[in-house]
């Protein structure tokens, strides 16, 4: 009697990325530009504005919001690699 053994690939959960700045941007402007249509010179202009204010503001918050793009590790890798880098060009073999 044989034994078989079969190789099934595992498949990585995927994490979804918040990646559509352009999108909602676009989005945004298309409705922009139909209730302009319908509307006068001046709420075009505040709405603009507030367009702007609001996408400054989430801009803002992107920026002071805590990402872990980079581990612990990774960084002390670099910072290894680095430091043999600065003594290999100190004091080479």
């Amino acid at each position: 009697m044989a034994f078989s053994s079969t190789i099934q690939p595992v498949s990585k959960p995927t994490t979804p990325t918040s990646q559509n700045d352009l999108p909602d941007g676009l989005l945004s402007m298309v409705l922009l530009s139909v209730v302009a249509a319908n509307g006068s010179k001046k709420a075009l202009k505040q709405l603009k504005f507030k367009l702007l204010w609001t996408g400054f503001k989430q801009k803002i918050k992107s920026l002071f919001s805590k990402k872990d793009t980079l581990s612990t590790r990774t960084i002390v890798y670099i910072l290894i690699g680095v430091v043999l880098l600065a003594l290999l060009f100190i004091d080479p073999l």
